[in-house]
């Protein structure tokens, strides 16, 4: 498996170790072409002093290990994946499955290092913003109940800048659209910068949407969230595991693993577990091929009228009226 040890930064003096380790050419405005290891492109820009983003549109000719180190630890990213094929993101040796149909979207702190499995014949889509962290607090600032998290949030002691999630529907279409644009030109440059702009704003109203609680999470808890957030994601077909069997895998009591899990995702279990069903059931509505009583089987509802009541509950619309918008 060929190894590749890279750092990311709002500055862009990264863009040259990154596309040599890649065995790849820049074309003018950061655009790196298909190599010996991946077929597509990568297009990295820098909007303004604080912002920057990395996009990846690729099919793997090998198995890559991405070792990430960073040298500046002053921003954070946001990482929007929606890979058709799911690789595998390690933190302190546990692995997260992330891609399109799992975890497609993670905030990232720049000082804490990561890692990242794909495999030969992988397809990847990924938008990586990368913001310097003073001019990220001036938005949370602005936001109502998030003030008792400024003076934390960004301080390398605290490891509390590790969140993976789900994307909104808007940001997942907006990912789409510019999927659809030609990579070459001033006119792809602009339609990146207005897209970056539109998914800031739409994570930041993400965050409105939920009540942040921070102090101090060890890296430990971190993981064993994590691990029973993959456990549940990989159970969406099935029935709720249960709060005692999630907390013995995690080892730790039940009231902990409810209060650490709400404190790390901002849900509960069951509530993380039902929104996750939902949006892969969504999913496979709008792939077609199989209809609402099909979908309602493959992911554990009691029948279609059951399905059909919660997915309106939460998306205030029934899924014949969704698939009917499709069309």
């Amino acid at each position: 498996m060929k190894q590749l040890t890279i750092g990311f930064g709002v500055e862009l003096d990264w863009v040259p170790n990154y596309a040599a380790q890649l065995e790849a050419d820049i074309h003018g405005n950061n655009i790196m072409v298909g190599s010996t290891l991946f077929e597509g492109t990568r297009f990295a820009y820098q909007i303004d002093p604080n912002i920057s983003f990395l996009v990846c549109d690729a099919i793997y000719k090998e198995d890559i290990h991405f070792k990430f180190k960073n040298t500046r630890s002053d921003f954070i990213e946001i990482h929007y994946n929606l890979s058709e094929d799911p690789g595998l993101y390690y933190l302190n040796n546990r692995a997260n499955v992330v891609g399109r149909e799992t975890y497609n979207l993670a905030i990232l702190d720049s000082a804490i290092n990561g890692e990242y499995v794909v495999k030969k014949g992988s397809a990847a889509f990924v938008l990586s913003i990368f913001i310097k962290k003073e001019a990220y607090v001036p938005y949370l600032s602005k936001m109502d109940g998030h003030e008792d998290i400024l003076s934390t949030i960004f301080n390398p002691k605290f490891n509390t800048v590790i969140r993976n999630d789900r994307m909104t529907n808007k940001s997942w279409w907006l990912l789409n659209e510019l999927r659809k644009k030609p990579v070459y030109g001033d006119l792809y440059r602009y339609f990146c910068c207005g897209t970056v702009y539109q998914l800031i704003a739409e994570y930041i109203e993400q965050l409105k949407e939920v009540k942040i609680k921070i102090d101090k999470v060890t890296k430990g808890d971190i993981d064993a969230i994590f691990s029973a957030q993959m456990q549940l994601v990989m159970s969406l077909k099935g029935a709720f595991p249960g709060i005692d069997v999630l907390a013995e895998t995690a080892c730790m009591s039940a009231t902990k693993f409810k209060h650490l899990f709400k404190k790390v995702t901002s849900q509960s279990p069951h509530s993380f577990y039902l929104t996750n069903k939902l949006a892969a059931a969504k999913d496979m509505l709008e792939k077609g091929g199989n209809n609402i009583t099909e979908v309602a089987d493959a992911f554990g509802f009691a029948n279609a009228a059951h399905f059909g009541e919660v997915f309106k509950t939460v998306y205030h619309i029934s899924p014949k009226e969704y698939v009917n918008l499709l069309k």
